[in-house]
């Protein structure tokens, strides 16, 4: 700005200087690295005050909790657990009653040769002539009860078992891979929105300052210490923070509705965040770290247990070229007619044979064996991904520690300049944009290292999602 020498313009820098130190300190004791909690808005202060602040530990465990798709994945294993308890039933006499209920629409006609039954010499051949008996057109009922102990297919029953049982074993390691996935999304987006938190803080700090100096200016520009370029400048600059600060407003409010969403909360509930504090630590043995993700990961348990499910199913249909082998018994009764015996019981050997399928099981093994060289592929393709990930995300950590260094100087080395600033500025040797402009760099670099700050968390969450841990 350019200054008017009066006989106040001494006075005036000088109110002018005391204020603007005192929201710079503002500004640096609200900084972002320092906060603990979030400033309410005063239109929810009331309702804010009134809720205990989330804490991150707290936010993934309600997560875990109560987030719908893993309730879901949860029961997928619970699921498999009733399968493998139908399968076993197997192993038991199958019972099978079956009823027939019919009107007959011609009689049932029997023929006896004379003599069929046997000679005696006492009443002579039985019966003494060919004789012919014949029912009635009455309503027949028949009853059959079979009772069937599976022989021969004990060993296919046995490792259907075992499928399901490794199935639901794939299950509960895709509910790991789901809450590993779930731990990571809401840490992703716990910091994200703490990093907004804060650049809404820097900005609403800003646009005090701004609000003062707007209201100087006025005094100033009444006194024709002045330009009115210099005044709309500073509204035009309000303006421009207010509308920064709107959009951060909009997005942050985005932002917890995911959250809360994630949790399994109302969209609307309000969400009170605690900083995670000081930067983690980032010295990892990254060899050791990569053992542990093979250990760990659930992708690659799971891509085994798919492999060897695929495996036992190609044995399963190897054992259909036996046949199947029970033994049986046989309970028949006959209602409605006198001439068939009421009472008939059976016992022995029920075999059932496909000698000739025409080449279909010989092609499902096929298949079955070149689905299994598939799984084994997919299985070392992924034990080489969770390597190069756990790499990354190694790196990525080495690159966060760095930066943050980096960002502490540069918010050091701002705080120095401003101070600087604002002392010449007290002593009129700089201009008042020339305060403003450090001041920014320091709001700046002050945004950039909580940004660091929270960008090192987040490697932190997915360096421990690549390695198999919460």
């Amino acid at each position: 700005m350019h200054r008017i020498n009066t006989g106040n313009s001494i006075t005036g820098r000088r109110f002018s200087s005391c204020l603007i130190v005192a929201f710079i300190i503002r500004l640096i004791t609200a900084s972002p690295a320092h906060c603990q909690g979030t400033q309410p808005d005063n239109q929810a202060q009331a309702q804010q005050t009134a809720l205990s602040p989330v804490k991150l530990e707290a936010a993934v465990n309600t997560a875990v909790n109560d987030n719908p798709t893993l309730k879901n994945s949860l029961l997928d294993a619970s699921i498999a657990r009733d399968r493998i308890s139908a399968a076993r039933s197997q192993f038991y006499p199958h019972v099978k009653v079956s009823t027939l209920g019919l009107q007959l629409l011609t009689p049932l006609n029997f023929g006896f040769d004379k003599g069929v039954f046997g000679s005696f010499a006492s009443t002579g051949p039985i019966p003494s002539q060919n004789t012919n008996v014949s029912t009635g057109l009455e309503p027949v009922l028949i009853v059959n009860t079979l009772i069937a102990q599976p022989i021969s297919q004990i060993p296919r029953i046995r490792l259907g078992v075992r499928q399901l049982e490794i199935a639901q074993e794939i299950a509960r390691q895709k509910f790991k891979v789901q809450r590993q996935q779930l731990v990571s999304d809401v840490k992703h987006a716990y910091y994200k929105a703490l990093e907004l938190e804060d650049a809404l803080k820097v900005v609403q700090a800003t646009e005090t300052l701004y609000q003062e100096i707007e209201r100087t200016t006025n005094e100033y520009r009444q006194r024709k210490m002045v330009l009115p370029a210099d005044a709309i400048e500073v509204k035009q600059q309000l303006a421009n923070t207010q509308y920064e600060a709107l959009k951060l407003r909009n997005a942050l409010a985005s932002q917890k509705e995911e959250l809360n969403h994630m949790l399994g909360r109302n969209l609307q509930s309000n969400l009170t965040l605690f900083a995670p504090g000081d930067a983690p630590e980032a010295d990892i043995d990254l060899a050791a770290a990569i053992t542990r993700a093979k250990n760990n990961r659930a992708e690659l348990r799971q891509a085994q247990m798919q492999s060897e499910q695929i495996d036992l199913e190609r044995k399963i249909k190897k054992l259909q070229y036996l046949p199947e082998l029970s033994v049986a018994f046989d309970y028949l009764s006959v209602f409605g007619t006198q001439v068939l015996p009421r009472n008939v019981v059976m016992a022995g050997l029920l075999l059932n044979w496909e000698p000739i399928d025409w080449g279909r099981r010989h092609a499902e093994i096929s298949e079955q064996r070149k689905l299994w060289h598939q799984a084994n592929n997919s299985m070392h393709e992924t034990e080489t991904q969770i390597t190069i990930e756990v790499n990354n995300a190694y790196r990525s950590l080495q690159e966060g520690k760095q930066f943050l260094q980096v960002a502490q100087l540069g918010r050091q080395l701002a705080l120095e300049r401003l101070r600087v600033a604002t002392d010449k500025y007290a002593a009129q040797a700089v201009l008042l944009k020339d305060v403003l402009q450090a001041q920014r760099d320091l709001t700046q670099a002050n945004n950039q290292y909580s940004q660091a700050v929270l960008a090192l968390w987040r490697a932190r969450a997915d360096f421990q999602k690549a390695v198999g841990e919460e």
